[in-house]
């Protein structure tokens, strides 16, 4: 009998291990459902292998994609409080290696520690499984198996709990729906080049014989209260400081990351439904019916094939260029300086770039390292400290935009903003970036800002009076779509006034909701953290 039960339970140190992420992500749902789904998740094994009797070898080499799949959780769960979702396919296969190894860096011991264990324990059981031999089990014990098996397979598909125990089900069921979203993304594609806006320019500007530039820099996880502009107690953006800007001081970002957050901000998409970015183009199609010619510049990843989530908005516009992350994003100046040369009379141009993405310290060079070089002896403080450098820098930037665009002749405009915020342990005590399932505040509160030339002042007071105005006022960066167009009289049906952030018809009783990295849609002011 003791032989019997030794053998019985002979993978249950394994799969216990293999199951830690998993385990305590469940017990920190504090559910009933999910205490349910650990002992699932650690009997499913135990069945297969008692109803197909597999020599210990074979359940050994057959269970290393389990491995792989738990010290992937060890990361997600241990590192960004989170789990796959469709989300975190599309930073899997849209992340360049360079970007890979930046993510790596930032483990926690804790993590290394449970991914090593877990290692050397799956290696343990594979030399000791060569000798181990075949375990006999009764056909009654395996029948009671199959019954059982039979059972979750049915819950799987037409029941809940199962899809609860890690890793299969939203694993697979996320794997799945990022594959239908792709697909469903490239099949749609034709359609949105194909449809019109039919977007037209209303007087006020159809009759302005001056040029129109407009720059707009979209970064990378700034948030707005470690930015001097917005009163933060440290000179990190010393030269934009001095600036006229109109700065928007109450502006959230729809999304905790930026393939979710810039489909909202350039669609009709909002909250939790994305149909309308699948649906329809993006606001630039709108533009260059208008008559603006468009260019895309950015330091942002494409990936590993040359594409990306964030490509497919880009390639909407005449001109489309990625750099990637391997450089610093003032790299982008010389295509700047390339994109004003051009003898257009209406230029849209836009600059992605990679901002304050962890790693900080890779987002500058050494002549910004400023309060990184205090080296204090905790490991938030000196994040924080590269990371206000980092803002350092890309006020640097922005302060070499601006010099560049008020040289243009006509009307300019220079507006930016960030595409999500970043937690410095705001949403979770170790908890270093974005993309939460739990997120705080931070990883939402934008800059949002703008300049415009004396030349556009002049030609348009009533919307610049209106623009400053709302600047101190609640609002959300998935209404850009509806607002953005309002600044050079660009009209067209889809155009809502009660979504225009710039005027006083916005509706602003409206609730702000936000979608953490598995869309699931969140009030913003119930969020932890301060505003």
């Amino acid at each position: 009998m003791k032989a019997k039960l030794k053998d019985l339970f002979f993978f249950l140190p394994l799969i216990l291990i293999l199951d830690i992420p998993f385990i305590v992500f469940a017990l920190e749902q504090k559910s009933f459902a999910y205490g349910i789904a650990i002992f699932i998740s650690i009997l499913i094994p135990l069945l297969i292998q008692y109803f197909l009797n597999l020599r210990p070898l074979f359940f050994i080499l057959l269970s290393f994609p389990i491995l792989y799949l738990s010290l992937s959780f060890d990361v997600l769960i241990f590192d960004y409080d989170s789990y796959y979702n469709i989300s975190t396919w599309s930073a899997v296969f849209d992340t360049n290696p360079e970007e890979s190894k930046e993510f790596l860096g930032i483990l926690r011991p804790l993590t290394l520690s449970v991914g090593l264990l877990q290692i050397f324990t799956y290696i343990f059981y594979l030399i000791f499984s060569f000798r181990k031999k075949k375990i006999k089990f009764s056909k009654k014990l395996r029948l009671i198996s199959l019954s059982i098996l039979l059972l979750f397979i049915i819950d799987f598909f037409f029941g809940n709990i199962v899809n609860k125990a890690y890793p299969f089900g939203h694993t697979l069921h996320s794997f799945i729906a990022y594959q239908k979203q792709s697909e469903l993304e490239k099949k749609l594609w034709n359609q949105k080049k194909s449809y019109r806006y039919n977007a037209i320019e209303n007087q006020e500007f159809k009759n302005d014989s001056l040029n129109n530039t407009i720059v707009v820099l979209i970064t990378e996880s700034l948030r707005r209260d470690h930015m001097s502009l917005y009163g933060y107690h440290r000179k990190t953006s010393p030269k934009t400081d001095k600036e006229n800007l109109v700065v928007y001081t109450d502006m959230i970002s729809p999304a905790n990351q930026t393939v979710n957050s810039l489909r909202r901000v350039f669609s009709e998409a909002e909250g939790n439904n994305d149909t309308l970015y699948f649906a329809k183009p993006s606001i630039i199609t709108a533009f260059n019916e208008a008559g603006y010619h468009t260019a895309w510049y950015s330091t942002q990843s494409v990936g590993k094939n040359g594409e990306s989530k964030n490509s497919v908005i880009a390639k909407e516009s005449d001109t489309a260029i990625f750099r990637n992350n391997t450089y610093l994003d003032e790299i982008l100046l010389k295509d700047l300086d390339n994109a004003l040369k051009q003898k257009h009379k209406k230029k849209l141009i836009f600059l992605h770039v990679f901002g304050v993405h962890y790693l900080y310290n890779h987002r500058f060079p050494e002549k910004f390292a400023k309060f990184s070089l205090q080296n204090p002896d905790n490991h938030k403080q000196d994040q924080i400290n590269k990371y206000d450098d980092a803002i350092r820098y890309s006020d640097s930037l922005q302060y070499e935009i601006l010099r560049r665009l008020k040289k243009q002749p006509g009307e300019k405009i220079f507006l930016t903003f960030s595409d999500h915020g970043e937690s410095l342990f705001e949403s979770g005590p170790h908890i270093q970036g974005h993309g939460a399932l739990h997120p705080a505040k931070a990883e939402f509160k934008v800059p949002f800002v703008l300049w415009f030339s004396k030349e556009y002042r002049q030609n348009h007071p009533e919307i610049v009076k209106n623009v400053m105005e709302q600047k101190d006022k609640p609002a959300i960066n998935s209404d850009f779509f509806y607002s953005f167009p309002y600044l050079v009289g660009i009209e067209f049906d889809e155009l809502k006034p009660e979504k225009n952030f710039f005027t006083n018809l916005y509706d602003r009783t409206k609730e702000r909701k936000v979608v953490n990295s598995a869309l699931e849609l969140l009030s913003y002011k119930q969020l932890k953290g301060k505003d």
